[in-house]
């Protein structure tokens, strides 16, 4: 039975088990490993997502799941984590997504694509990554 939840104490090490799983993933903050909700299985994990606060904007990070999951749970997953940020006072969930097939599920899950110059941290984020595109959701 899949069941959507906030990271916990009884979660956490299995959460960053998976994440640990995934070659592209080197280095896993902890505080925005706090911000995370996964989607449980019988006790394995089989997606997270998290995100790191920037004001009240919150980018997603450590977004990964098994590709057998549907859409609906991908969504109830996105719902979870839009109501974990809502509480903690963003407005907004921000997505770099590079490749077309990332771009097509974000726009699924109703995010929309950003044509704006993108700062974060008064960094313009579109200097470095020139090839991916910013969706936003707002909350």
């Amino acid at each position: 039975m899949l069941q959507i939840e906030s990271i916990n104490e009884s979660n956490y090490d299995l959460a960053l088990q998976f994440i640990k799983s995934v070659p592209s993933i080197t280095n896993i903050s902890n505080e925005i490993l706090n911000n995370a909700v996964l989607v449980n299985e019988d006790g394995r994990i089989v997606a997270t997502i998290a995100y790191e606060e920037y004001d009240h904007v919150g980018l997603i990070r450590y977004f990964v799941f098994k590709k057998n999951l549907s859409i609906i749970v991908l969504e109830q997953l996105i719902n979870k984590i839009i109501e974990n940020a809502k509480a903690k006072g963003l407005n907004k969930l921000v997505s770099i997504a590079d490749g077309d097939n990332v771009e097509e599920l974000f726009k699924n899950l109703s995010f929309f694509e950003l044509k704006k110059i993108v700062y974060c941290n008064e960094e313009r984020l579109s200097n470095s990554f020139s090839y991916s595109k910013f969706l936003c959701k707002n909350i």
